[in-house]
């Protein structure tokens, strides 16, 4: 069983999961950083590329997301399969 999420944690997952399915790729540290999709504002912004990082961490560790490297020097997060 996964431990629950903070409010923070869980606006950046729900993010991940519409960017995703809009856009059928990862969202890039910038792009969680913005909050908008499209020019939409889906969550509100962060303050620093390192914030979204942390909260990804968090989330890693948590088992809500996946992380894989794609290419050299890019990695990305997916969103586990069993919170789809």
């Amino acid at each position: 069983m996964k431990t629950e999420l903070s409010q923070k944690q869980d606006e950046l997952l729900r993010f991940i999961k519409e960017f995703w399915g809009l856009k059928k790729r990862c969202p890039t540290c910038d792009e969680m950083k913005a909050g908008t999709i499209n020019g939409k504002r889906i969550i509100r912004e962060r303050k620093s590329r390192s914030s979204v990082h942390s909260l990804i961490q968090h989330l890693v560790e948590k088992k809500w997301l996946v992380e894989s490297v794609n290419g050299i020097n890019r990695t990305c997060w997916r969103v586990a399969e069993d919170t789809l």
